[in-house]
This record gives C-alpha cells, sequence and structure tokens, in this order.
C-alpha cells in the first residue's frame, strides 16, 4: 500500500477546531509512490482522515558536483515514472482528490539538497537538466488538469545565487501549464526568496523549532508560536500572497516541537511520546490554522 511519509502536507482534521468550516483550507498529505504496481489503489486511505489534497512526490537523485538528475536509473519506484505518475493523478482525482505535484531530490551522499551548489559550468549544464523535467512535468500536468505544481524544495543555495533561473522557469512552466505555482522554502529561507510575486502561494516547509522543552504543554507552544506567526502574517500581507506549508509534521517522541531533523542522529536521547506529537499539532492548529493569510 502506499507508504505515508511522516511529513505531513497542511493536513487537518475537520474536527479539532471545533465549530470551525475548513472547507476553503488546503488538507492534504504528501505521499511516498509505489515502488511496485502492487501498491496501487490505496488513494482512498487518504480521504479517511479528512485530506482534500494529496501531494504527489516524485523522487529525483542529485550526486555532488554533478549535472545529472537521474529520474530514469533502477533507482527509481515505478511511481515516479511518468506512467506512474500518470496512474497515480487518475486515481487521486477519481477519489476526488486535488493535487500538488512536488518533486523531492536525495542526494547520493545522503547530505541535504539544501546543501547542494554546483560550480558555474556545471551549473550551465544542471539548469538546462532541471528545465527539461520540470518543463515536462508541466506538460504531463496541463494534460491531466493537475492543480498545483512545486517548482522546487528546499534549494536553500541555488534560489539565492540564481534568482534569474527561477524567473526563467516560472516563465517557461506558465507557457505551457494553466495551474498555480509554489516553491518550497526551507523554514529559514522563505525570506531569501526574491520571485514569491511571480508564484500563487508563498511555500514554506514548515520546521520551525518552536521549543526544546520536555512534554511542553499546548499553551507552552501556542505562547510560543506568537512571535513567529505574527512575522508570518506581517511577511505574508508584505508580499501579498497567502502562505501555504508545503510540508510540516512531528515526530512521535520527545522533543519533537524543537529541531526534529536532529532526532534520527540522537536515537539513545529519544523516547516515543504520542502526547507530545499531539501537542504540538493541537498547538499548530490553534496558533495559525483559523489565520486568513494561511
Amino acid at each position: 500500500m502506499y507508504k505515508a511519509i511522516v511529513i505531513l502536507l497542511f493536513f487537518m482534521s475537520a474536527n479539532i477546531v471545533s465549530g470551525q468550516k475548513t472547507e476553503h483550507k488546503i488538507q492534504g498529505v504528501n505521499l511516498v509512490s509505489p515502488e511496485y504496481s502492487a501498491e496501487y489503489g490505496q488513494i482512498e486511505s487518504v480521504k479517511r482522515i479528512h485530506s482534500n489534497w494529496i501531494a504527489i512526490t516524485p523522487f529525483l537523485f542529485l550526486e555532488e558536483n554533478s549535472p545529472i538528475i537521474d529520474f530514469r536509473s533502477e533507482r527509481i519506484w515505478i511511481g515516479d515514472t511518468k506512467e506512474g505518475l500518470s496512474r497515480t493523478i487518475e486515481e487521486a482525482q477519481n477519489a476526488g482528490l486535488n493535487i500538488l505535484m512536488k518533486p523531492h531530490f536525495i542526494m547520493g551522499d545522503s547530505s541535504w539538497v539544501g546543501k547542494f551548489d554546483l560550480e558555474d559550468k556545471i551549473w550551465k549544464q544542471w539548469s538546462l537538466n532541471y528545465s527539461a523535467y520540470l518543463l515536462d512535468l508541466a506538460v504531463l500536468c496541463e494534460k491531466y488538469n493537475v492543480n498545483m505544481i512545486c517548482i522546487g524544495t528546499e534549494f536553500k543555495i541555488l534560489v539565492v545565487k540564481h534568482p534569474e533561473f527561477w524567473l526563467s522557469l516560472i516563465s517557461d512552466i506558465r507557457s505551457v501549464y494553466s495551474g498555480e505555482l509554489t516553491y518550497a522554502a526551507n523554514w529559514d529561507n522563505y525570506e531569501n526568496i526574491v520571485f514569491w510575486d511571480q508564484l500563487d502561494f508563498i511555500g514554506i516547509d514548515a520546521y520551525f523549532p518552536i521549543s526544546s522543552s520536555i512534554n511542553p504543554s499546548v499553551n507552552h507552544l501556542v505562547k510560543k508560536w506568537e512571535k513567529l506567526v505574527h512575522e508570518l502574517g506581517n511577511y505574508s500581507n508584505s508580499m501579498k500572497k497567502k502562505i501555504v506549508f508545503t510540508e510540516y509534521g512531528y515526530r512521535s517522541t520527545t522533543q519533537t516541537s524543537w529541531e526534529q531533523w536532529r532526532i534520527e542522529s540522537r536515537p539513545s536521547h529519544i523516547k516515543v511520546d504520542l502526547k507530545e506529537q499531539i501537542n504540538a499539532y493541537q498547538a499548530l492548529y490553534e496558533s495559525i490554522w483559523n489565520l486568513d493569510w494561511f
């Protein structure tokens, strides 16, 4: 069956904030593509958690100091091929789900794509390869009336060094695709993006470190959110664009509201804690969900 990533995309059960209508909100989940054909047919399970969107996330591979973008080798799962993506799109649409097409990049050396950088001579070829892939994906999305495309995810260095490339890419995509566009900026990098005015939404992968406390209460976390919520709201208003959390999520562990990306490297210090996970989600929803700019 489909394998859900711990990272969520705009998910909220309709009863978390009582009395509030959330039909206009994006409520979705990032899913890993099927590895084998037998894993298709499970898309209805997404609707059981009140989702109205699904992020289809084809995986591609990058190597350090290489212009190659690998989306054809034996490392690629069936759901990440063009045929596989088409099938997933059809299943999602048959289930009544809206779709965000959101490519993800895996570094061959297991490092983070936000650190990915290239020398100028290599960058030029890489940019051509990236454009070719995104435009081909955009044509596919136009064919199937996919609602939205994310043009990139957490390229923390490349979006700052080469803004002209991203502006050109956006223009090229819009020439073949009529849906909406966003970009998924890392939580500490969204203010450095200069092309938000050319996109439909400000996208943020929202792994903000809220509190380092162990077993924090919902009230404690809501209080910690206040300054950040103010900053995000001001930024949204200044850009005249609404914000979408293109990723967010909390692990079922202690200190899950802090620097989640460090949890994997500290297994001996981390314990399973479902209550902390619940509190983290509850605080996020209470702090931000009903705000107009979100």
